[in-house]
This record gives structure tokens, sequence and C-alpha cells, in this order.
């Protein structure tokens, strides 16, 4: 992820270029995948990335992102992405909760 200059040409003019790999295929990201907010969210997202956060006591959050509306410089200060969405699993990768908007900063234990 780079901005690009289309006037100038320069490319990457404040050096803020950032490297995104998609992260590796698991159970989780594929439970995430089949719930209602998933298979929309992907059906949708031309660029998606998927990336997963495990929360105590063996739940996970899955965020949804899709690239086109992610800057180098909104990732790199840390906000939340535009037009995302997440997913909370429990630890037998069922459904908790799942949202098109910024996640919680600490997601409560529902248990």
């Amino acid at each position: 992820m780079a901005s690009v200059d289309s006037g100038s040409g320069d490319v990457d003019p404040r050096n803020m270029a950032i490297v995104r790999f998609k992260p590796e295929e698991t159970p989780v990201t594929l439970a995430a995948k089949k719930s209602r907010l998933g298979r929309v969210y992907l059906d949708w997202a031309r660029y998606p990335l998927v990336t997963t956060e495990k929360l105590e006591g063996g739940r996970y959050q899955v965020q949804f992102e899709d690239l086109r509306f992610e800057s180098a410089e909104s990732v790199a200060q840390h906000r939340s992405p535009i037009l995302g969405g997440y997913v909370v699993l429990d630890p037998e990768l069922r459904v908790e909760e799942m949202s098109a908007e910024k996640p919680p900063d600490v997601v409560p234990n529902r248990k």
C-alpha cells in the first residue's frame, strides 16, 4: 500500500508504504467467513483482508476489511477500517456476535 501523486507521478512521497500479506486460512477464519456477515461482506468486497485476534476465554474476533478503502496512512495511525466488519466466535467457533460497525476496544466475555 502506497500513496501515488497522479499529477507529479511521485510514488510514496511521504515514505509510508506498507506491505500487507494475506493471512493464513484457518478453521477460525473459515467459520467467520461462513457467518452471514462473512458471506455478505466477501460477496461485496473486491480486495478483502480477513484477520484474527485471539480473545480471552478461547474466543476469537475476526476482522473483515476491503483494501480499496485503506491507506498506508490509516494503517500506520491504527485507524479502524472504513466499511469493515467483525465476527466474534466462541471456543467452538460458533458466532457470538457480528457487526458491520467498528469493533469494540474490549469484547466482553459473554459466558
